[in-house]
């Protein structure tokens, strides 16, 4: 018994990264739509760059291109059904001025600068909140659209 304990605790230990990694490949149209709207239609090899939330300034951009967005995510946990989750990251959107709310699984809205997702999981209620866009800003927004989410988005 001690045994299979053990090795499920090791399972929980590798099955966030997963989740993450999931998350980030059903978002990536939306962040190259992101690119693609930043670069005024040109999407450049360095748009493959990310960061996640470090809190570190970027390098100035040498190039003279536009930066690629960064990323910037929470997960968290909440007691929602999948309907209260959606109308609640709907709401939560609407209030950080997101606009184009589209509904689901995955909940994400465009502003003039970030694009914001709210990740509904099926497993243990789970919650994933991110907002890409440029480095000025991104952690305000994303901890802005996390309080509206769990204040109930109102």
């Amino acid at each position: 018994m001690e045994t299979a304990k053990l090795i499920l605790d090791y399972l929980k230990v590798f099955m966030w990264p997963i989740v993450v990694m999931c998350a980030l490949l059903v978002f990536s149209s939306d962040i190259k739509q992101l690119v693609r709207r930043i670069q005024s239609g040109t999407l450049t090899a360095a748009g493959a760059s990310l960061t996640f939330g470090t809190g570190q300034e970027k390098p100035a951009n040498v190039t003279g291109k536009p930066s690629p967005p960064d990323v910037w995510f929470s997960i968290g946990e909440t007691p929602l059904s999948r309907a209260q989750c959606m109308e609640q990251a709907k709401a939560a959107l609407t209030k950080t001025g997101f606009k184009e709310i589209n509904s689901g699984d995955v909940t994400y809205g465009y502003s003039d600068q970030f694009v914001g997702a709210v990740w509904w999981g099926r497993r243990e209620n789970s919650v994933l909140i991110t907002v890409a866009g440029p480095h000025e800003g991104l952690e305000a927004k994303h901890r802005e659209l996390q309080n509206a989410f769990f204040s109930g988005g109102s």
